[in-house]
């Protein structure tokens, strides 16, 4: 639903761009040639362009939390259609009645949507998760791992603990910007590892941003990793 809404603004903006394009050229028409009424229309037409733009882009950062509010609803309230989509085993069994057969189909039924809920609420809580091991010692690796989210697109760490290996950030722009602890482990005297965690702070996660999150990180580490065993 997030992406309909960004794809209708992109389109009004177009629209907007184009009306205001031949609005122009009719406009300074009567006043100048149409070579320069065409110039001075391109002029006015690119001007609504980024005004349209930027306030279209900050619309839709304040409407993506309601799209996704009700994508979440929608995708609650069909519970019957979600339960098809569970891989069913094939076997046969014997009902003494019809009312037992219906007992028992039922009961199946509602335990595979209970379970598809649980599934999705742990995704919910925990979001995506990898982890990288580097060839360094643990001090140096603590530093690298907190540089990794600084190093992110508006990264910024809020809680950064060295004896426990924990460290917690924010990255990206708007309203709910991406959560990411880093959590750090002594393998050996010269190896760590870090489990990294993305997780989005709306109720729908998404597993592409999760994931690119996570990769920018991984990415990041790795080269610092080649730079200082090289």
């Amino acid at each position: 639903m997030a992406f309909r809404i960004k794809l209708l603004f992109a389109k009004l903006t177009i629209l907007l761009s184009l009306l205001s394009l031949g609005g122009a050229v009719y406009y300074f028409s009567h006043q100048y040639p149409l070579s320069k009424s065409f110039h001075l229309g391109v002029l006015v037409a690119l001007g609504v362009l980024a005004g349209a733009a930027m306030l279209f882009f900050a619309l839709s950062l304040l409407l993506d939390p309601i799209a996704n509010k009700l994508q979440s609803k929608q995708e609650a309230l069909s519970p019957e259609e979600e339960s098809y989509s569970l891989p069913k085993e094939e076997r046969i069994i014997h009902h003494e009645s019809k009312e037992e057969f219906l007992e028992n189909n039922i009961s199946e039924r509602e335990s595979a949507y209970e379970a598809q809920q649980k599934l999705e609420e742990m995704k919910k809580e925990q979001g995506a998760t990898a982890e990288v091991l580097l060839i360094l010692p643990y001090d140096l690796s603590f530093l690298l791992a907190k540089e990794s989210i600084e190093n992110l697109f508006r990264g910024k760490i809020k809680e950064a603990n060295q004896e426990t290996g924990i460290i917690r950030g924010v990255a990206g722009i708007g309203p709910n910007p991406q959560n990411i602890e880093l959590t750090l482990q002594a393998t050996t005297e010269h190896s760590t590892s870090i489990r990294i965690n993305s997780k989005s702070p709306t109720e729908r996660q998404s597993e592409r941003k999760n994931g690119s999150y996570i990769k920018k990180i991984s990415k990041f580490l790795r080269k610092k990793e080649g730079f200082y065993i090289s």
